[in-house]
């Protein structure tokens, strides 16, 4: 496989590993409408933008894919949530138009996890990698090969684009604030992004469990009246504390928010990634998105402290090619309005 320069901002420093970059490098081949994209110098968060149909959402799904096979038994759940035809099988889209055979692969740390997806009888030799998968399994007709050249799985969480409901989030923050030292790294990443907040906790009201906040009022108040910044954090970290997942995959983050909470939400972000060494991935068709993130990451970070990454999908001659961008061209290509619908 062809392999591009890593962007000179993201080299990495052996002095001074990030614990949340799991990925650095990404090669797809032949995965849903990804023909061939190879993505070099991935950061520790990193935002995926482009138009419609520039393949945002297989993107995740190709992460999902390299991190831990085995979850494509579930596609097309968790990102694809439209009716499924019963007489179709899932595995009539998995691979690339006319193609047998299609490869993600994911590098980082001397790690090399992945999978190998093959219409019909899988060949053993000649496929160019130092080692064979260690595991197999068929979704319909295709033959599913974990590469494994490590023996080590990624722990992957998602974040679908409907927000859950206050009932929803009860468990996963119960599972979360279990161990102390969890609930301590809950109040630490809301107070970093609310000072207002003093502690959470689970509280009862006599019918039903409910999230509360002490945000120096003379009562506690249910978590969902802090705000939609503070609910999405709140919902995305009882998913992540009580899971300790190495990579988050958040699918449209602007929705259901309003733009103003945006910054807010990229601090959390950059905490959890920070705090809990969790690489982030997330999309968005919402310009004001991209430029909350660039005041977070760019404009608020000028010791380029914060690890961030855009990744730009786009369409040339019919076929998706994707690039990562540092912080400088981030800038340029806001300029330059780059394209998200």
């Amino acid at each position: 496989m062809s392999t591009a320069p890593v962007p000179e901002s993201k080299q990495a420093d052996p002095a001074l590993p990030n614990k949340a970059k799991h990925i650095i490098d990404l090669t797809i081949e032949n995965f849903r409408g990804l023909r061939k994209v190879e993505l070099r110098g991935l950061g520790a968060v990193n935002l995926i933008v482009g138009r419609n149909n520039t393949g945002k959402t297989s993107l995740l799904e190709a992460i999902l894919a390299a991190a831990d096979p085995s979850v494509i038994r579930s596609f097309p759940a968790p990102f694809r949530q439209l009716p499924f035809p019963n007489s179709m099988s899932p595995d009539e889209w998995l691979l690339s138009d006319g193609a047998s055979c299609g490869v993600v692969e994911a590098k980082a740390s001397g790690r090399f996890p992945g999978a190998i997806l093959w219409k019909g009888a899988f060949p053993r030799e000649g496929l160019g990698f130092n080692s064979g998968p260690a595991v197999s399994f068929s979704v319909g007709t295709v033959s599913i090969h974990e590469l494994q050249l490590s023996g080590h799985k990624l722990r992957v969480r998602t974040v679908p684009v409907r927000p859950p409901s206050h009932e929803e989030i009860v468990k996963p923050f119960a599972d979360a604030v279990r161990s102390p030292q969890s609930e301590r790294d809950m109040e630490a990443i809301l107070t970093s992004v609310d000072p207002r907040i003093r502690s959470v906790r689970l509280d009862h009201d006599g019918r039903q469990p409910f999230i509360s906040v002490d945000v120096g009022l003379s009562e506690r108040v249910p978590f969902s009246h802090a705000g939609q910044g503070v609910y999405r954090i709140v919902s995305m970290l009882s998913e992540l504390l009580g899971q300790r997942p190495d990579i988050c995959l958040i699918d449209e983050l602007e929705n259901g928010v309003h733009h103003t909470v945006l910054p807010q939400l990229w601090k959390g972000i950059a905490e959890i990634s920070s705090r809990l060494g969790v690489q982030v991935f997330v999309t968005t068709h919402s310009r004001e998105c991209l430029e909350a993130a660039t005041r977070v990451f760019v404009d608020e970070d000028p010791a380029n402290t914060r690890d961030f990454a855009l990744i730009q999908l786009m369409r040339v001659r019919g076929e998706v090619v994707g690039r990562v961008l540092n912080e400088q061209r981030v800038a340029e290509a806001l300029d330059n309005d780059i394209e998200l619908r």
